[in-house]
């Protein structure tokens, strides 16, 4: 008989999807999978897989069961075969025969019983009249009474001996509890007999395992002067369970349990720092937040946050945005970039100055944080922004950079994806040695900004340039939708590179729920010295020829026409930089330069086919 521990372990190892996606292709359809059906013959897909709930179902035949069960169906094994082969897919070495096993199962769950029952007397505390500060305190922390519900938060009075008191009174062992780390044996002689509370005058969080059963508990301090207590040193602000055999820290993620069913492409997994944090962002609206628990984020956090994430839609890890929050996140990454994949990758967001996820929701509400996620980074990306800002702009610089990247790339075990990196990294240092357009028309103190506009206006990507910045500024929606782009983005001359800067700028200072006007866009520019430009972009010479950026178009015509000009301008230029290529590659052959060819192609392409 096999371990029913083992069956679980073998379950929660492997994602439904990725075995049956081995022997039937499968399509995504919203937060399952669908295929024709493997078991019988039909042209229409009726057959569905679902991760989240670990079966599949065929509408047709009415072909239902778990992974164990599909590999039986599909490969006509028994379930000893069936389990061995999907044992060695996940790195599982099948158990030896033990009559024991089904009491090592029983035994876990009766441990489980004991959590249970520990957590419920914690929330009766958590509302018992000389408690009320500890509810208080949560209140005013701004949880309501559902959310504290929700999450089972409870108290542990600040007694040695309360809780194995009154547990043991209910029939629960002792013994039991400090190997669950509830109660702690004590040092001293005369009280051996009597182990103390581990957990005393802290708000109690329980730690639930993917089924949602309470496996461990994280206790943080209240303020002693809340309390009403007196205490001569301030102890630790957070203490958490213990390892023990229901319980390993480093593949909990809190929150997770419930965040799973919410995640699709439109609300993505959020790794936060702390309990505080998820519960926060949860009552605000973000059901996906979860947090690692006292332990810094390892590669088995993120194999659970990949294991429940789309492709389309992979975790985004929130770190702080001073130093010791930046250092966090490139420490993460440079652990975590062996294991990324083109199915498993991740975005980086980093939370203003002094603020965490529960502080900046309390000011500013959810928007502010889904403002930071829809400018969240990929992985080389952020690599790239890092050396970006810390490399002299010069050619040994750019060297050492270029080096360290290819360093960090080769790490990446996925061969299309580090491919697809090097290829970036390739485009971007060739736009990065581009030579930057030569000042034509003197000083700024000799020549006024009106003359040069004019003078500009003789090319075509300058005159592109204009209406571009001419919208934006009318309608600061576009820089939010488009900001990738023109945030790598580089314009011709001085003046308009200037305004082009001041806006990348502004939206990434902008982390309020405000959204951006043109009023504010206005205040901006102008309190960098920038209104005489700004004037001669806002003209009629510009409507007459681009009607979209007049300030009163309806949004989506304004869209439309951006996305028109913006992608002839970048036909332009992929052009001329193809040219240029080709005309080098004649002379000068190299693979390098004949990849970039065909980069710049296949870019040429895409362009063509937006146009038309």
């Amino acid at each position: 008989m096999l371990d029913k521990g083992f069956l679980e372990e073998l379950r929660n190892r492997l994602t439904l999807s990725d075995v049956i996606g081995k022997r039937v292709k499968l399509t995504r359809n919203g937060r399952e999978f669908k295929a024709c059906c493997p078991f019988h013959n039909e042209k229409t897909p009726s057959f569905y897989v679902n991760d989240l709930k670990g079966f599949f179902h065929c509408f047709g035949c009415g072909a239902h069961g778990d992974v164990v069960g599909f590999r039986m169906r599909h490969d006509n094994l028994g379930f000893m075969e069936a389990v061995d082969s999907l044992a060695s897919e996940a790195g599982l070495q099948m158990p030896k025969s033990d009559p024991k096993s089904a009491e090592k199962y029983d035994e876990l769950q009766r441990l489980m019983n004991i959590m249970e029952r520990v957590t419920k007397w914690f929330q009766v505390q958590m509302h018992h009249p000389q408690n009320g500060f500890a509810l208080r305190y949560l209140e005013e922390r701004g949880l309501s009474a559902d959310t504290i519900a929700q999450f089972r938060l409870g108290y542990a009075p600040n007694s040695w001996d309360a809780l194995r008191d009154a547990l043991v009174a209910e029939g629960l062992k002792v013994k039991d509890l400090v190997e669950l780390g509830i109660l702690k044996q004590s040092t001293r002689e005369d009280k051996a007999d009597k182990p103390y509370s581990f957990f005393r005058g802290r708000i109690m969080f329980p730690v639930t395992d993917t089924k949602g059963r309470v496996i461990a508990f994280s206790g943080r301090h209240l303020d002693a002067a809340f309390a009403g207590q007196t205490l001569t040193e301030k102890p630790p602000k957070y203490i958490n369970s213990g390892e023990h055999s229901l319980f390993h820290k480093g593949g909990v993620l809190y929150g997770l349990a419930r965040a799973r069913a919410l995640i699709n492409p439109a609300n993505p997994l959020l790794l936060v720092e702390g309990q505080m944090d998820v519960i926060t962002l949860v009552q605000a609206g973000m059901g996906t937040a979860v947090a690692p628990l006292g332990t810094a984020l390892t590669e088995d956090h993120m194999t659970l946050a990949w294991k429940v994430s789309p492709p389309e839609a992979p975790p985004i890890l929130s770190f702080d945005g001073d130093m010791a929050g930046q250092k966090a996140a490139y420490r993460a990454l440079e652990k975590l970039i062996p294991h990324l994949t083109a199915q498993k990758g991740l975005r980086l967001v980093f939370m203003p100055d002094g603020e965490d996820p529960d502080s900046l929701i309390r000011k500013n509400g959810l928007s502010a944080i889904k403002n930071l996620i829809a400018h969240s980074l990929g992985a080389f990306d952020a690599l790239w922004q890092r050396e970006i800002l810390q490399t002299p702009n010069t050619p040994e610089g750019k060297a050492a950079m270029q080096s360290r990247l290819e360093a960090q790339i080769a790490r990446v075990n996925d061969s299309t994806l580090q491919q697809n990196y090097r290829q970036a990294l390739r485009e971007r240092m060739y736009q990065l040695g581009r030579p930057a357009t030569p000042k034509r028309f003197g000083s700024k103190a000799t020549l006024p900004s009106a003359i040069k506009l004019r003078k500009m206006s003789n090319t075509l990507e300058t005159r592109g340039w204009q209406v571009i910045l001419a919208a934006a500024i009318n309608h600061p929606f576009l820089l939010n939708e488009h900001m990738e782009a023109f945030g790598m983005a580089s314009a011709p001359e001085p003046e308009l590179e200037t305004i082009r800067e001041a806006l990348v700028t502004l939206v990434h200072q902008s982390h309020s729920d405000e959204a951006l006007t043109t009023e504010i866009v206005r205040e901006f520019l102008s309190n960098r010295g920038l209104d005489p430009t700004v004037s001669n972009l806002l003209n009629d010479s510009i409507y007459q020829l681009f009607g979209f950026a007049r300030p009163d178009t309806p949004p989506d015509q304004v869209s439309e026409g951006w996305k028109d000009v913006w992608t002839r301008m970048q036909l332009k230029t992929v052009t001329h930089d193809k040219t240029k290529l080709l005309q080098a590659v004649r002379s000068d052959y190299s693979d390098e330069m004949a990849e970039r060819l065909f980069a710049l192609s296949q870019q040429e392409q895409n362009l063509l086919d937006e146009t038309l």
